[in-house]
């Protein structure tokens, strides 16, 4: 047979070829999965509440907020920074920008530039967000205190003559008296203009705004907890979660609760969903995104153990592929061997998982341990296989 002459590729083909055929699956695969979440999304979040448990949320919701503005004098120095809802969700979306601008942060100096950056931002909300005690650049220290000490001579002077001033001419003063401050040092006024400051080495200290920041926080941790246990309720009465509390009987001979259950469904999406639909689901009253899934599930489940990890392990391995790839099984090679494609794998996902899970705990073996057990019992099976010899056919 006489071979075709071979040539070597031009880069223009080449080129063309790859995008041509990358067009091709983002094309198929994108649209597929684009779809496949937004049905999760829906499963996920409908029907959702009642109005009647919404408007009783809200009403929770604003008696939290109610309560802590109620805390705070109106004399406070801080009263007029967090004295409506607005104001405290301002306060929020500062203090997470501000929190997770100083994470992973080691270098003092670095530390003292963020300072000053969010200090001038907004100093109220940086002194509360700071919980009262921050530090700065130790060769501004000796300068703060002296502008402190004027300022406080000038702040007890000042007052003293607008005693018989009157309310107009109290705010065209007043105005006069802090704008000639802030100008003669943004960076100071910012800082002795609000609260009761003290100064200890570098750091520097404001009673007033320590005592904000716990009540505030206080808040934070009740308004978290209301998020999360609506969150709940909504998953927990949405299709998804439904169906997974309603195949719980038969998973909970694997270890799967229905968080799980419902973890693993969205996986179909993509296997790697199962970490973010397990994620927002173990979701904590104090949530931090450093804080690992793992930790959240072993705050929340404390039934579980490494047995139930490593039969999800086991499953998750032999778990059927994404839909996209199923799809792809349907339109190639027809629908009955896309269902074989996806039951097969489960079904002996599920019978791996149920022996790792049931019969290691009726060992009384560890996660590991049930995990070495199994993968023994295949390596000997596999070699028992091998020494099988298959019957003869007569011819």
């Amino acid at each position: 047979m006489e071979m075709p002459a071979y040539h070597l590729p031009s880069f223009t083909n080449v080129f063309r070829r790859v995008v041509e055929r990358t067009w091709m699956f983002l094309k198929k695969v994108l649209t597929i999965i684009i779809f496949v979440m937004i049905v999760l999304y829906f499963l996920l979040n409908f029907p959702g509440l009642g109005k009647a448990k919404l408007e009783a949320n809200n009403q929770r919701a604003e008696t939290i907020v109610s309560a802590f503005i109620g805390e705070i004098e109106a004399n406070h120095p801080y009263a007029l920074s967090l004295n409506t809802p607005e104001k405290i969700a301002d306060y929020f979306g500062y203090d997470n920008a501000f929190s997770a601008s100083k994470r992973g942060i080691s270098d003092e100096r670095k530390m003292w530039t963020i300072n000053r950056e969010f200090l001038m931002k907004d100093p109220e909300f940086f002194k509360i967000a700071s919980k009262g005690s921050f530090t700065l650049n130790p060769e501004w220290i000796e300068g703060i205190q002296e502008y402190q000490q004027d300022y406080k001579k000038a702040f007890e002077a000042f007052w003293s003559y607008a005693t018989n001033l009157s309310q107009t001419e109290l705010i065209h003063a007043a105005n006069q008296f802090y704008s000639r401050w802030e100008k003669a040092n943004p960076l100071f006024f910012n800082i002795v203009r609000t609260g009761d400051i003290s100064i200890n080495g570098n750091k520097i200290m404001d009673t007033d705004a320590a005592f904000v920041s716990k009540t505030i926080r206080q808040i934070e941790r009740e308004s978290k907890a209301l998020r999360k246990n609506v969150n709940e309720e909504i998953l927990q009465t949405s299709f998804l979660g439904a169906f997974g509390k309603w195949i719980e009987p038969l998973t909970k001979y694997v270890g799967f609760n229905w968080k799980v259950n419902v973890g693993l469904i969205g996986a179909l999406a993509a296997k790697e969903n199962t970490v973010a639909t397990l994620g927002s689901i173990y979701q904590t009253e104090d949530d931090k995104d450093s804080q690992k899934l793992g930790e959240k599930i072993a705050a929340q489940e404390k039934d579980m153990t490494p047995l139930h990890a490593a039969a999800m392990i086991i499953f998750m391995a032999l778990y059927p592929p994404c839909l996209a790839a199923l799809i792809t099984i349907s339109a190639e090679a027809g629908f009955k061997w896309m269902l074989f494609a996806f039951a097969y794998p489960t079904l002996l996902g599920f019978f791996f998982a149920f022996l790792l899970f049931t019969g290691g705990g009726l060992l009384g073996l560890s996660g590991m341990q049930a995990m070495l057990t199994l993968y023994l019992f295949l390596f000997v099976a596999m070699i028992g296989v091998g020494f099988v010899k298959p019957k003869q056919k007569k011819v």
